[in-house]
């Protein structure tokens, strides 16, 4: 916990299927939302950082992990959270 707790940021770049999102989850959970910790998301058609790596290339990996959203604090809601709801009400 020490270490994980000096660390500045914590980025988790996990699998985008099932098992990766079920162990978000827990790492998650166990860890709570700490602001030191980010998720790295992967263009669409990939599943993990090797797909992006294979089909787009080092600097698009690269993109994605310094690109990694901090977790929000429990509670907190941003404009990124609700902005695809509230898209589909308009329209």
């Amino acid at each position: 916990w020490d270490i994980i707790n000096s660390k500045k940021k914590i980025i988790f770049a996990l699998d985008n299927d099932e098992a990766g999102k079920s162990l978000q989850d827990e790492l998650l959970r166990r860890l709570g939302t700490k602001p030191n910790i980010y998720i790295a998301t992967w263009p669409e058609g990939c599943k993990d950082a090797n797909d992006v790596l294979i089909k787009h290339g080092q600097a698009e990996l690269k993109k994605c992990i310094r690109g990694a959203k901090q977790v929000p604090a429990e509670g907190i809601v941003t404009m990124d959270d609700v902005i695809d709801k509230l898209n589909r009400q308009l329209l």
